[in-house]
């Protein structure tokens, strides 16, 4: 099987050892009206040390079968929602303090954030683009038809 990779979200885990469940969602092209919908499709992962947390965006990777149903494999975690409030709530908690390597810290993995953020953005337009791109072709089809 080629290398497949996908970028999703955590809908499970904690359930079973090891595992969670991915949701990826894909833009399609419908075939009658030709409208964009999402297609979703859901993954059981293989978790080696038990990180991920719902909500989580994720790169998985195919491998070979680890079970009957896990086909995939964590690669890597972009964002975390639950770990980045965890983060902010224990900063509260310990108090700001405006020293000048917190602030460059803070900044840094903020500047992270956006620079995944804006790459995830990219993808997702590079996807759409392709979609219309496939679109035009099949309507000059059609109409050579």
């Amino acid at each position: 099987m080629p290398p497949m990779s996908f970028i999703g979200t955590v809908t499970r885990c904690g359930k079973m050892e090891k595992t969670a469940t991915v949701t990826v969602t894909r833009p399609m092209l419908h075939k009658r009206t030709g409208k964009l919908i999402a297609k979703r499709k859901k993954f059981l992962v293989h978790d080696e040390q038990n990180k991920l947390l719902e909500d989580d965006q994720v790169v998985i990777r195919n491998c070979p079968p680890v079970s009957a149903r896990k086909r995939f494999t964590l690669e890597r975690v972009l964002a975390s929602p639950a770990a980045e409030a965890a983060a902010i709530a224990a900063a509260a908690t310990r108090g700001t303090s405006n020293s000048p390597s917190t602030v460059a810290s803070d900044l840094s993995a903020a500047q992270a954030r956006a620079k995944q953020a804006a790459q995830a953005t990219e993808k997702a337009r590079q996807a759409l683009a392709e979609v219309q791109r496939l679109k035009a072709a099949k309507e000059a089809a059609q109409t050579e038809a």
